[in-house]
């Protein structure tokens, strides 16, 4: 079982990756790559890391529980909460923006909201 200031943990670092804005690259893994750089995640290869990111795209799309992904690439990977947060929140910005809202709604039940996201929803225009 995971503890709650892990939960607190992990939310406080999706909620800085999600916030961030995207860079607008033809190449999202390009993108994936500087935004670990940038939070000095360490891996082995480019390759490995893009898969680690495509990977936990997949697994949410396919309906994973987020906690699940977190623990799967924590217990796995041997990456810490804090590089584990912020390498899920590099995947949703950049291979599966689809996802977002699933990030969005773990920061917020983590008691994090109100969130400063680009939010996943649409904008309605009054």
């Amino acid at each position: 079982m995971i503890p709650k200031l892990v939960f607190a943990a992990v939310a406080v670092i999706l909620t800085a990756i999600v916030a961030e804005p995207s860079l607008a690259h033809a190449d999202p893994a390009d993108d994936y790559i500087a935004e670990l750089q940038r939070h000095g995640i360490d891996y082995s290869t480019p390759t490995a890391a893009i898969n680690l990111g495509k990977a936990s795209c997949q697994a949410l799309q396919e309906g994973a529980n987020l906690m699940a992904v977190i623990k799967t690439i924590e217990e796995n990977e041997g990456y810490s909460s804090r590089d584990t947060g912020i390498i899920i929140g590099a995947a949703a910005n950049t291979f599966c923006p689809d996802q977002l809202s699933t990030v969005e709604g773990f920061i917020e039940k983590e008691g994090l909201s109100p969130l400063p996201v680009k939010h996943s929803s649409k904008v309605h225009s009054t």
